[in-house]
């Protein structure tokens, strides 16, 4: 059964060439995992030093590993908070219409 799982990034922010480069490449991949619904949610800070994704995976280390593969993850300081179950609409199924 796949859980919900709350990550919060913070950048080592960089001028670093590789870094700005990256970060087109950093927003599609997480475009990709969102159309998969992998990841439910995310959010930037203004400042582009901090990253919080709500995302769904079986277990911690599977999420660990979905971080992994993003261009950015050599930068990133990452805490990952698994969430209780949820019934808020975002994690609901979504309603039929017989239309």
């Amino acid at each position: 059964m796949k859980r919900n799982y709350l990550i919060e990034v913070h950048f080592s922010l960089s001028d670093d060439e590789d870094f700005i480069s990256q970060q087109s490449y950093q927003r599609m991949a997480i475009s990709r995992l969102m159309e998969k619904e992998v990841i439910i949610t995310h959010a930037m800070s203004t400042d582009n030093s901090r990253l919080w994704m709500v995302m769904r995976a079986g277990n911690e280390d599977s999420v660990y590993k979905i971080l992994q593969k993003l261009p950015l993850f050599n930068y990133m300081h990452i805490q990952i908070y698994e969430l209780t179950p949820d019934d808020s609409p975002m994690f609901a199924l979504p309603r039929l219409s017989m239309n």
